[in-house]
């Protein structure tokens, strides 16, 4: 099983950063996605990509992100996107079909 580069949780998909090279979780992905520079992370991306660099690293891992994760300030977050998630999975899709009225 992967490891999230960002939180060092186990995961079986990650996506990349917009901010760097990590590979992310989707708990932290969410989190990233919550940042007040992501909009830009992903602006600045795009013009890169349209310039032909396509290995572009990205703008950087804010700061204040960046200690969330140092300093486990993190661990509510994924805790809760985990559980969602573990919830979801459990759950099977509704059956509106077999409900009689």
């Amino acid at each position: 099983m992967k490891k999230c580069e960002r939180c060092d949780q186990p995961t079986q998909t990650t996506s990349m950063s917009m901010f760097n090279t990590d590979d992310i979780c989707h708990p932290c992905q969410i989190e990233e996605q919550r940042h007040p520079d992501y909009q830009k992370a992903k602006k600045v991306e795009f013009e890169e990509v349209k310039k032909g660099n396509l290995n572009f690293p990205g703008i950087g891992l804010p700061s204040d992100l960046k200690k969330k994760y140092e300093f486990g300030e993190i661990a509510d977050t994924i805790n809760a996107a985990k559980l969602v998630h573990n919830i979801m999975s459990t759950q099977g899709p509704s059956d509106e079909t077999s409900q009689s009225s």
